[in-house]
């Protein structure tokens, strides 16, 4: 978590905290005010939180399973750019592609855009839905 406002609170800095899982729960004090919760893994995931809206309750944050994203790039024969955005228009893929074997891609569950670029070419875009079962994306 990183506090995102100012505050007068002259000892808090920004720094990384990992946070303690007991029995699915963490349990830590803030200073009132915005954050950012990102969770670092294979899917990840990034909310911003006000704890001022919360009052006395807790921040309940469900993680949801990922799934498996197959892209096939075999039949590619330059390198190419894929990049895939979420909804919220946040990247969650970009890399050029220079192999021709699959691989799968883990992340969560939803509706993506993927820009794909060949070498020197034009970019194509194509809205991509990826249930939980999973998806193939072909280059």
């Amino acid at each position: 978590m990183r506090l995102l406002d100012a505050t007068n609170h002259a000892a808090l800095r920004p720094l990384e905290h990992r946070l303690p899982f007991r029995n699915g729960e963490v349990k830590i004090e803030l200073v009132d005010g915005r954050y950012l919760l990102q969770v670092r893994g294979a899917g990840g995931a990034r909310l911003v939180v006000d704890t001022r809206a919360l009052g006395d309750a807790p921040l309940v944050v469900e993680l949801q399973p990922e799934t498996k994203l197959q892209i096939d790039p075999s039949a590619k024969t330059t390198p190419t750019r894929l990049l895939l955005t979420a909804e919220d228009g946040t990247v969650v893929h970009d890399r050029w592609v220079t192999w021709r074997s699959r691989w799968d891609l883990t992340l969560l569950p939803g509706r993506y855009q993927a820009a794909i670029t060949p070498l020197g070419g034009t970019t194509s875009t194509r809205s991509l839905d990826v249930p939980s079962d999973g998806a193939k994306l072909v280059l």
